[in-house]
């Protein structure tokens, strides 16, 4: 195989200065691009933290039962994450010793059917659309737990003997 013509002209320093320049032009802007991006944000952020400080947010997520509701949503997030990603299907195929492999060798041995629910997931877990999927599905399990908690009065302060739930806000 014949070398690139930048390699065979080892004594022309011509191109090679103007690949540095390319690369040095190339640099330059994307500093001077993360330099606009992070003056934005400084400038956004500082917009921002005011809000929450006029509108007291800071104040709100103290309270105790915004922590529980916060972190019962977190747990639940987090569990659905960690299970649905843990059953076995991943970019490298079918994880040994794992949910999905079990099932495979109980159900198919060694013959999985192209088409079947089985076969998609594999397809999915190894070109990166399953992981969408599994974040969805940790989301709503998140929004629904936020919800019952919310309807079965999980959550709520109560002062003095007096439950203050929800005319607090």
């Amino acid at each position: 195989m014949p070398l690139p013509r930048l390699f065979q002209q080892g004594s022309n320093n011509t191109s090679l200065r103007n690949i540095r320049d390319a690369f040095g032009k190339v640099i330059s802007e994307r500093y001077q691009l993360a330099g606009q991006a992070s003056a934005w944000l400084i400038r956004n952020g500082l917009r921002t933290l005011e809000w929450f400080k006029k509108h007291r947010v800071l104040d709100w997520l103290k309270r105790p039962r915004v922590r529980k509701m916060i972190l019962a949503q977190a747990i639940s997030f987090a569990s659905v994450v960690v299970l649905l990603s843990g059953v076995g299907f991943s970019g490298v195929g079918i994880g040994g010793g794992t949910l999905a492999a079990a099932f495979q060798s109980w159900a198919y041995g060694g013959f999985t059917p192209a088409g079947s629910l089985f076969a998609t997931l594999q397809s999915m877990g190894m070109i990166g659309t399953l992981t969408p999927v599994i974040i969805g599905i940790a989301i709503a399990s998140a929004v629904l737990v936020a919800v019952l908690m919310w309807a079965m009065g999980g959550g709520r302060e109560v002062v003095g003997g007096k439950d203050v739930g929800r005319n607090d806000e």
